[in-house]
């Protein structure tokens, strides 16, 4: 009954964890080097990071709803299908059409 990423999502999970640590060092250092050499204060924002997995067009409602779940675990990393990928640039376009099957 419960769900668990596979292998290569969980590798690729660990490997953005890893870039957004050094991302997120490195923003405050920019901040840092800002402040002193400019005297300006600024606040750069927080990074965001996406991995892309399968198709879900044929995913049942419950493997969809797995994948959701376990998305809510994770900070600042969002895992998504290319049906997803489609869906959503198909919603900034704003357009109905169904683009994956």
């Amino acid at each position: 009954g419960s769900w668990k990423w596979t292998s290569e999502a969980n590798t690729a999970i660990g490997q953005v964890v890893n870039y957004l640590g050094e991302i997120d060092r490195l923003r405050f250092e920019i901040e840092k080097i800002i402040k002193i050499q400019y005297k300006h204060e600024i606040s750069l924002l927080k990074p965001r990071a996406y991995i892309l997995i399968g198709n879900s067009s044929s995913w049942i409602v419950n493997k969809k709803e797995g994948l959701r779940k376990m998305n809510n675990a994770l900070h600042g990393i969002e895992v998504l299908t290319y049906k997803d990928l489609l869906d959503r640039g198909a919603q900034a376009l704003n357009t109905d059409e169904i683009i994956c099957k």
